[in-house]
């Protein structure tokens, strides 16, 4: 009897696959199983486990269902070659009554080599080729006590899991474990996983479509193991010291300083090289002047990268009005955002020379913003209240549009002392609005239809350029009767198409977290091919408990943090410095740096350096702070140790 097995391997979608199978007049439709002793290129010597039923079978869409255990299968093959071992044990099976993962019944794809191990490191938030680590998970009570399988691999489907002493069960207790979240596969025999089936944990053949063989890992050498779809409930061994014990779930504290000893165990685990996920390029930055020479913002470009490592860089207000791109032949246009000039040149040259550097460029927009007289674009949405929206606008943006500032000495000294202008008050002591506010900007809510008409205009402008990308700024949630309207999510996977067929990206200010969607970064099946956002993107005003959120929503993703650092060190401006109350006495540049260092820490970065050398202090991004060179040495000493391209400041 012999079984010829067909594996096509999916470019598009990294761990998803067909398997046809032809099997001899032996073949039986149900309970088929391959039990591989010998692998010659793409067929299978079956032994005992093929029986039944004449005929020419193919199975692609049961097989489906089975893509990560085929895929082991030839990695089993390919690391007992690598290790000298001359048979393969592996196991493909398949019950027809398992109902199949959404969107892989009908799965079809040239074949091409199947790469394992390629497919493996794509489909890794943290970048290929630090994606999984091999070795012991250890109990922290007693290291002694490892976890192990408890079956050999002719029974090892719904065979229980147990921590045992580590020497009794050394050929066992060895797994693939996944730096964030993914499998825990038998190391041995990697088509075989730990699944969190009810009432117990056991080993299943690999699906990682399924939510229960999914585990988040600790992001370090040692903490809690958690399944990955719910994150107050902790992997618990039951183990009386020196007796093993089976191993279960329960529900345990998301804070990890609240889980108990006994649901702490040590793992294999390996520091990446590069802090930042594959999502990022390098550090973030900003470009706010383009009424420049093009020498002069592509030596600010050189000098940002070469200083930090900045690779992604935002192009901020370089737009004309809110609601369309500038038209015809102009060489240059005034933003509204600060009447401030844009020479095309300049800004055409900054995206080629980020392009030269392999970095990105994001042109900066407001994704609801239209110029107040623009009523065509608006028909049809719902706007927020102008009056809430310039309450806004006032406080981020008062550099340009606030109330009119006080002249007395009460507001020099304020001035000298907190960094900002004192505005005039009302008799309740609130800044005055002025006497002709001026209309800046009308806001909509964001959705898909918004989308549809906003985006293609916008695109097709940026595409001519050679521009990267759209940054896509927001003013957070703005309540009724946007907040029930919105549908950021909506916006952003209408916005996704219209991009990618002009090449390109696009990435979103989640104030606050507002609007946040998991989802939009894609699955690592997909190797984050299938993302709709380039990276994750969050402005802090709520500190600590957004901040918190913040880490520990992106952890294993990168992202870039936005809290601005103030402009003194008392914090006092009464504009934008609530997100600074708990850092009194801490200069901005000092607060800058810890907040950078974190957010590296975290696997992310920090916006922070703009227009050269210079610091951010303010949500208007052009109003910035000079650097020394002794500031720039010192930030870059602080920094050396987690960027690679400043290890010569290390000392």
């Amino acid at each position: 009897m012999a079984a010829s097995v067909r594996i096509d391997y999916s470019p598009e979608r990294p761990g998803a696959i067909r398997v046809e199978v032809e099997c001899s007049e032996a073949c039986e439709a149900g309970g088929l199983m391959l039990d591989c002793m010998e692998r010659d290129e793409d067929v299978y010597q079956s032994g005992e486990g093929v029986r039944g039923r004449a005929g020419l079978r193919t199975i692609s869409k049961v097989f489906a269902a089975l893509v990560p255990a085929a895929l082991l299968a030839l990695a089993a093959a390919r690391w007992s070659e690598r290790r000298g071992t001359s048979d393969v044990e592996a196991a493909v099976g398949f019950h027809e009554q398992r109902s199949l993962p959404v969107g892989m019944q009908q799965h079809r794809s040239p074949p091409i080599d199947v790469d394992y191990e390629r497919g493996l490191q794509e489909a890794s938030p943290w970048g290929a080729g630090v994606t999984w680590v091999e070795g012991t998970i250890r109990w922290s009570r007693d290291t002694n006590m490892c976890l192990t399988h408890t079956s050999d691999v002719k029974n090892m489907i719904n065979s229980s899991v147990e921590f045992v002493d580590c020497a009794a069960g050394a050929s066992r207790n060895s797994w693939i474990v996944p730096l964030g979240v993914g499998l825990l596969r038998v190391q041995q025999h990697p088509l075989y996983c730990i699944s969190n089936t009810p009432g117990s944990v056991s080993l299943q053949y690999c699906n990682d479509s399924y939510p229960e063989m999914n585990w988040q890992m600790p992001g370090s050498e040692q903490g809690p193991v958690r399944p990955a779809w719910v994150n107050n409930t902790c992997m618990q061994a039951e183990i009386q010291v020196p007796v093993s014990g089976p191993v279960f779930t329960r529900k345990c504290s998301t804070q990890l300083e609240h889980v108990p000893l006994d649901l702490i165990f040590i793992v294999p685990w390996k520091k990446p090289e590069d802090p930042l996920s594959a999502m990022l390029r390098g550090e973030y930055g900003y470009l706010s002047d383009f009424n420049v020479s093009e020498s002069i913002i592509a030596d600010r470009i050189q000098e940002m990268h070469e200083n930090f490592g900045i690779m992604e860089f935002q192009l901020y207000a370089a737009f004309g009005g809110f609601s369309h791109p500038p038209h015809g032949e102009k060489d240059s246009w005034n933003c509204v955002l600060g009447d401030r000039i844009v020479l095309l040149k300049t800004l055409s040259r900054a995206a080629a020379e980020i392009q030269k550097l392999g970095g990105r460029s994001w042109f900066y927009l407001h994704a609801g913003a239209t110029d107040p007289s623009d009523d065509k674009i608006r028909d049809g949405f719902t706007s927020a209240s102008r009056t809430e929206v310039q309450q806004i606008i006032r406080q981020r943006w008062f550099e340009v549009v606030g109330p009119p500032k006080r002249s007395d000495e009460k507001a020099k000294q304020y001035e000298e002392t907190c960094g900002c202008p004192l505005p005039e008050e009302d008799a309740a002591g609130n800044p005055r609005t002025p006497s002709q506010p001026g209309i800046l900007q009308d806001y909509v809510a964001l959705n898909p239809a918004w989308a549809n008409r906003f985006v293609p205009q916008w695109a097709e402008f940026l595409a001519s350029l050679g521009i990267s990308g759209i940054h896509w700024d927001t003013f957070g949630d703005l309540g009724d009767p946007l907040h029930q309207l919105n549908d950021i999510p909506g916006f952003l996977r209408t916005a996704a198409p219209h991009l990618h067929r002009l090449g390109l990206e696009q990435t979103f200010n989640f104030v606050d977290g507002f609007g946040w969607d998991a989802s939009l970064l894609g699955t690592a099946v997909g190797g984050f091919a299938n993302s709709v956002i380039a990276f994750g993107y969050w402005e802090v005003w709520s500190n600590p408990s957004i901040e918190e959120h913040l880490f520990g929503t992106m952890k294993g993703h990168s992202f870039v943090w936005s809290s601005y650092p103030g402009f003194s060190q008392f914090h006092c401006c009464r504009y934008n410095e609530q997100q600074n109350a708990e850092a009194y006495d801490i200069t901005p540049l000092e607060l800058g740096a810890a907040r950078w260092e974190k957010a590296i820490r975290a696997g992310g970065t920090y916006l922070f350096i703009g227009d050269g050398m210079h610091h951010v202090q303010s949500p208007y991004l052009p109003d910035v702070a000079d650097m020394s060179q002794e500031d720039m040495g010192t930030l870059r000493a602080r920094l050396a140790s987690y960027l690679p391209s400043l290890k010569a400041f290390a000392a």
